[in-house]
C-alpha cells in the first residue's frame, strides 16, 4: 500500500466522522430543546445553573399549566412527581465515571403552582465526586 493510499484511508473516515459530528451539533442547536445531559456536557460548570434557569424560565413561563411544565421537564430527561397540593418536583440524576473519577450529579426543579398553573421555578444542581 502506498503512502498516498494510507493517508487517504486515514483521512477519509476522519473527515466523514467530523461531518457527522458537526451535523449532530447543528441539529441540537436548531432543535432548541435543551436537556439536562446537554447542560452537563456542553456548558462550563460555572454557567450550568444560569443556562438552565434562562432556558427553563423561557420554556415554562409563569402561568404555564403544570402538566405542560412537567412534560417539558420530562422531555429534558427529568423524572417528576406531584405532591398533594398539585405542585411538582422533577429530578434528573446521573452517575458516571469521568477522567477516572466517580461523578454524581442531581438537578432538582420545583414547580411552584397556583390553581394548576406554574408561578415560579426553583432550580438546584448538586454534584459530588468521589
Amino acid at each position: 500500500m502506498t503512502t498516498k493510499h494510507m493517508i487517504h484511508n486515514f483521512v477519509a473516515p476522519m473527515a466523514a466522522g467530523l461531518l457527522l459530528l458537526s451535523a449532530g451539533a447543528s441539529f441540537a442547536k436548531t432543535n432548541g430543546a435543551l436537556t439536562f445531559n446537554d447542560l452537563e456536557y456542553d456548558y462550563a460548570p460555572a454557567s450550568r445553573v444560569a443556562v438552565a434557569t434562562a432556558d427553563l424560565t423561557a420554556r415554562i413561563p409563569a402561568g404555564t399549566p403544570v402538566a405542560q411544565a412537567v412534560t417539558t421537564l420530562r422531555q429534558a430527561g427529568a423524572h417528576c412527581r406531584y405532591d398533594a397540593a398539585g405542585a411538582a418536583t422533577c429530578v434528573y440524576s446521573a452517575f458516571e465515571v469521568k477522567d477516572e473519577f466517580v461523578h454524581d450529579v442531581k438537578w432538582t426543579v420545583q414547580l411552584r403552582t397556583d390553581g394548576g398553573r406554574t408561578t415560579d421555578l426553583q432550580i438546584n444542581r448538586a454534584a459530588s465526586g468521589i
